[in-house]
């Protein structure tokens, strides 16, 4: 069995450890805070890491033809069909609003909190993905 490890998704989930391990006190909200968005961020970044990657892989063995010029959603759809998966679209859709919010805050919304489950949600989401891309390579966390 071949195994792969995806940098950023790493990084993801020591923060979502570290998000998760905080008590529920005052002094620890900003950096649950921290934690959680950094999570939700890098579980992301390393989905976009996993497509440029699969789809450079594909282009050399001639699987595809050319690259997907369209957005994130269509190429991770694309490539969920090689892992012979289908992709969830309406929770992709929902998170990457989420993901959105957090890098283009509007003023009045830079001191919501976010909800305790939207790291774990994120990462999930996305690490399963990430997955299927690989499939039948094993995706590790270190």
């Amino acid at each position: 069995m071949r195994l792969i490890s995806i940098p950023p998704l790493n990084d993801a989930y020591f923060h979502l450890n570290q998000a998760k391990g905080l008590p529920v006190i005052s002094s620890a909200k900003e950096l649950r805070r921290v934690y959680s968005t950094s999570c939700i961020l890098l579980s992301w970044i390393a989905m976009e890491v996993s497509i440029a990657d699969c789809t450079k892989k594909l282009l050399a063995k001639g699987q595809l033809t050319v690259a997907s010029s369209k957005g994130l959603l269509e190429s991770a759809a694309r490539l969920a069909v090689f892992g012979r998966s289908a992709l969830d679209t309406e929770t992709f859709r929902r998170l990457r609003r989420m993901r959105n919010e957090i890098v283009h805050p509007r003023i009045d919304d830079r001191d919501v909190d976010l909800p305790v489950s939207l790291p774990s949600e994120t990462f999930d989401f996305c690490a399963q993905v990430i997955q299927d891309f690989y499939r039948p390579t094993k995706l590790i966390l270190r």
